[in-house]
């Protein structure tokens, strides 16, 4: 490759991607500059322009995606969530000292095959002022569950235990995936989804302020929608738990705006189904976890050590949790079909 780029100088694609990895690792500029006269790297400044070419495309397929929104040819879901990154001085001083740099990372998460008015907010506005948040109580919200439902999604876990631990049970396979399909509800068309990369922003996720400009920052600057588009649409954003009741305090608190735009009237909060999992996870570990002072079961607390893993219970790691619960979980339903069976 070297002998190939030192003929031709367009032959550059291994020294392109060198320049680029060296440029992600804040290698010095004299290293690349050596790098790039022994022909490892192209140039520092055919790095950069590389970049800006490669950030152009990007923001042009972005704004094709914001001018398709408008035409109700497109359907999207802003995805974002805070990145930190921390800058360490070996030697602080007045004017140089360590710090925390805060920033926002985002996504558009492309949704196919989605009616034209499926996000219409005027409707939804509608369907909001007939709603009384005092008749929201915890009994209509049970009554409103399909306990029969609920049975059958139990039966569908406690059977995909058996056929994937007992072998004798694997014949039973057809029946059980036809089982299934009957328990399904609001089947969608599965599909790879198309995800796409936005720019990050150095907005603190972690305040409403923040919140408004980095949601404001995609809207406006990124995708190209001007502000008096944005009547009568709404455009769902998902994030964390904190990032949901900021954007929840943000709509409360300019709901007097003039405008879909000033109000935030537009944006949808949802709480992304990852994170209300961990959030039930949290709960899952809260009330099965007791001290090994108290008398009776230890439940997951005993689990653990028994299977040497170590968690935190005021700390959850998502994953490891998770699969102590699923393990814990198994071993139970297996030993009481063991039991029953005997």
């Amino acid at each position: 490759m070297m002998l190939l780029y030192f003929r031709n100088s367009s032959l550059n694609k291994f020294q392109s991607i060198m320049g680029i990895l060296m440029f992600s690792k804040k290698t010095e500029c004299s290293l690349q500059s050596i790098a790039g006269r022994i022909g490892l790297t192209t140039a520092y400044s055919t790095t950069l322009e590389r970049l800006y070419s490669m950030s152009s495309e990007a923001s042009q397929q972005l704004k094709q995606i914001g001018s398709d929104w408008m035409k109700w040819l497109a359907s999207f879901h802003v995805v974002y969530d805070n990145v930190n990154q921390y800058w360490k001085v070996w030697h602080q001083s007045i004017d140089a000292k360590a710090e925390l740099e805060s920033g926002t990372a985002a996504t558009l998460i492309m949704q196919p095959n989605v009616a034209p008015d499926a996000f219409d907010g005027h409707e939804y506005e509608a369907q909001r002022l007939h709603i009384n948040p005092h008749d929201i109580t915890i009994n209509k919200v049970w009554n409103d569950i399909d306990s029969d439902h609920l049975k059958k999604v139990s039966i569908l876990n406690i059977l995909h235990l058996l056929l994937q631990h007992v072998p004798g049970l694997q014949h039973h396979k057809d029946e059980f995936e036809r089982f299934q399909k009957e328990c399904k509800k609001h089947m969608a068309d599965p599909h790879v989804s198309c995800i796409i990369p936005l720019e990050t922003s150095g907005y603190d996720e972690v305040t409403t302020l923040g919140n408004r400009e980095t949601v404001h920052d995609i809207i406006e600057r990124q995708l190209g929608i001007p502000p008096d588009a944005v009547k009568g649409h709404l455009i769902p954003t998902s994030g964390d738990c904190a990032t949901i009741a900021h954007l929840r305090t943000l709509k409360h608190n300019t709901s007097s705006g003039s405008t879909w735009f000033s109000s935030n009237r537009f944006i949808l909060p949802l709480i992304e189904l990852w994170h209300m999992k961990f959030a039930m996870l949290k709960g899952i570990i809260k009330v099965h976890w007791p001290e090994h002072t108290k008398k009776g079961d230890e439940g997951l607390h005993l689990a653990a050590n028994r299977l040497h893993r170590r968690l935190n219970p005021n700390k959850i790691d998502f994953y490891p949790a998770e699969m102590l619960v699923e393990v814990v979980l198994t071993a139970m339903t297996l030993n009481f079909v063991w039991y029953v069976a005997h």
